[in-house]
């Protein structure tokens, strides 16, 4: 309707008579013969002006985000709880030797561990922002698999590439792999709408500034960890890139990702208090 909308308002400014007829549930833009060779030069030449200036739609929103949201806060705090009546000093935390000697599951259970409120609350607030906005595009339980997986995968760049051996804790290698996701998805979106090229590296520079201001600061902090982090959330993001265009994961799907995030949790701290 949209295409004979146009054409019918060409046709119109070129003072073209014409008409619409309905033939087998179609409506045809009809011409006078003599006119026929005008009428489709004028479209044709309307057509290629207009060639590539189709934006695609806004994805729709796949949720408010805020059982994820609820989710890592949930995490964070109840581990920052649990973790100095239950467990012993140090369980947990990512050691480089140990990873290096199997334990694989410190590569998780790191990323929920915290050295005081004041680093808890960081994490908490910003990752709580980006998991958000994450989950408005993904849904909740993509979200919180993508940013899991993308935040392990961060610490295990981290160990594989340290020259010295280290001892780490916090969720912020998670947090940055949630902004290297938002980053990829952005880009996506950008280039999907036909953003001019140099614009469609905005969302990059944005986490790049970001990761400097954010990531950077602080005598203790591993910006190895932030960037490797920030890393792997965009290459995991542009894989998800698709998501943009077919729309979330259904339900059940959501339901199924978020339930193995959290197996893939537990089963990493069984096997750390094991």
């Amino acid at each position: 309707m949209a295409q004979l909308k146009d054409a019918r308002l060409v046709l119109r400014a070129m003072g073209i008579a014409h008409a619409v007829v309905s033939e087998s549930g179609e409506q045809l833009l009809v011409v006078p013969t003599a006119d026929g060779l005008r009428a489709a030069q004028q479209l044709a030449a309307f057509a290629a002006e207009n060639a590539g200036h189709d934006r695609a739609q806004p994805p729709r929103r796949a949720s408010l985000g805020v059982p994820a949201l609820l989710c890592w806060l949930a995490v964070l705090g109840g581990a920052h709880l649990a973790a100095p009546r239950w467990l012993p000093a140090g369980l947990g935390i990512l050691d480089d030797a140990a990873v290096q000697r199997g334990r694989l599951e410190l590569l998780a259970t790191a990323l929920t561990l915290h050295a005081d409120a004041h680093h808890l609350a960081g994490n908490a607030v910003f990752g709580g922002l980006f998991v958000l906005l994450l989950a408005q595009l993904l849904g909740n339980g993509v979200a919180l698999l993508a940013v899991l997986l993308a935040g392990v995968a961060g610490n295990g760049l981290n160990v594989l590439l340290r020259a010295e051996d280290h001892r780490a804790l916090g969720a912020s290698t998670a947090v940055f792999a949630a902004l290297g996701l938002l980053v990829a998805l952005g880009s996506r979106w950008r280039a999907l709408q036909g953003t001019r090229r140099m614009r469609r590296w905005a969302p990059l520079v944005a986490g790049l500034g970001l990761l400097g201001w954010l990531g950077t600061s602080g005598e203790h902090t591993d910006i190895p960890a932030h960037a490797y982090g920030l890393l792997c959330g965009v290459v995991l993001g542009l894989g998800l890139g698709p998501v943009l265009t077919r729309g979330a994961a259904r339900p059940t799907r959501q339901v199924a990702a978020g339930v193995c995030a959290a197996a893939l949790l537990l089963a990493a701290w069984w096997r750390a208090l094991s």
